[in-house]
C-alpha cells in the first residue's frame, strides 16, 4: 500500500517531491516511546541513517536555490550595465567633430550659466556624501519609477522615491542619514536590485546583494 500511495504521488508531483524515504524501523519507534531523538537513541540504525539523509538533500536544495538567487542577482546587473552603456553610445555619436570643436573656440567664450546642487547631481552617477545628506543618482532610461529601500527606511521603498531629471534618464534624490553604515537596494519598477554604480556589496540572507554605504 505505501509502495502504491509513493508510486501515484511521484506521477502526479515527480520534482516537486524530495528524493529521501524514511524506511520502516523498529528503533524509530523506540527512540519515540524514550522520548529521545534516534540520533541520540541509536546512531547507528537504519532510521538515523535515513533521517541524516533527508537532512543532507534539503541542505543541498536551500544551498542550490541560494545560488540560483545569485545567479539572478548577477544577471540583473549585467542587464542593468547593458543599458547604461547604450545609453553612452548614443551620447557618443553626439559628440561635436573636430571642425565643430575649432569653431567653437574661435568665439568668445560665455560665462557658464549658474547652477545648484541638485543640477549638478545628474553629471554622475552613484552614492555620495555631500554636506548633511547623502545624494544617490542612477541611470535607468526606461524606468517609470525607481524607489530607495534600506535598513534607516525599514525596507519600505515608498519612503524614498527618486525623480526623474527632465529630459534625461537620470534619477536622483537626497537623503540625511546620521553617521553610520547602511545596507540598501534600488526598487525599479518593483523590481528589486543591487546599485549597479556602488561597487560596494555584501550577500543578504536571500543569496542577493545589498548595495552598502557608509556615511562619515
Amino acid at each position: 500500500m505505501a509502495r502504491e500511495i509513493l508510486a501515484e504521488l511521484r506521477a502526479h508531483f515527480g520534482d516537486k517531491m524530495l528524493r529521501t524515504i524514511i524506511n520502516f524501523n523498529t528503533k524509530i519507534k523506540e527512540a519515540s516511546s524514550f522520548g529521545q531523538p534516534i540520533s541520540e537513541y541509536d546512531s547507528g540504525s537504519k532510521g538515523q541513517k535515513d533521517f541524516a539523509a533527508l537532512a543532507q538533500e534539503i541542505i543541498g536544495a536551500e544551498a542550490r536555490q541560494q545560488r540560483q538567487q545569485m545567479v539572478n542577482s548577477l544577471a540583473e546587473q549585467l542587464e542593468s550595465i547593458s543599458t547604461s552603456a547604450s545609453v553612452l553610445l548614443e551620447a557618443t555619436k553626439l559628440k561635436p567633430t573636430a571642425d565643430q570643436v575649432e569653431q567653437k573656440e574661435e568665439q568668445p567664450a560665455q560665462q557658464p550659466k549658474p547652477t545648484d546642487t541638485d543640477a549638478k547631481l545628474s553629471e554622475y552617477y552613484g552614492v555620495s556624501q555631500i554636506g548633511d545628506a547623502v545624494a544617490f543618482v542612477t541611470l535607468y532610461p526606461r524606468a517609470k519609477s525607481v524607489h530607495i529601500a534600506g535598513d534607516f527606511n525599514g525596507w519600505q521603498p515608498e519612503k524614498n522615491p527618486l525623480e526623474k531629471v527632465a529630459g534625461s534618464g537620470v534619477w536622483q534624490t537626497k537623503i540625511k542619514l546620521p553617521r553610520g553604515k547602511y545596507r540598501y537596494r534600488l526598487v525599479v519598477d518593483g523590481q528589486w536590485q543591487q546599485d549597479p554604480y556602488n561597487e560596494i556589496t555584501e550577500l543578504n540572507p536571500f543569496g542577493q546583494l545589498n548595495s552598502v554605504l557608509e556615511v562619515k
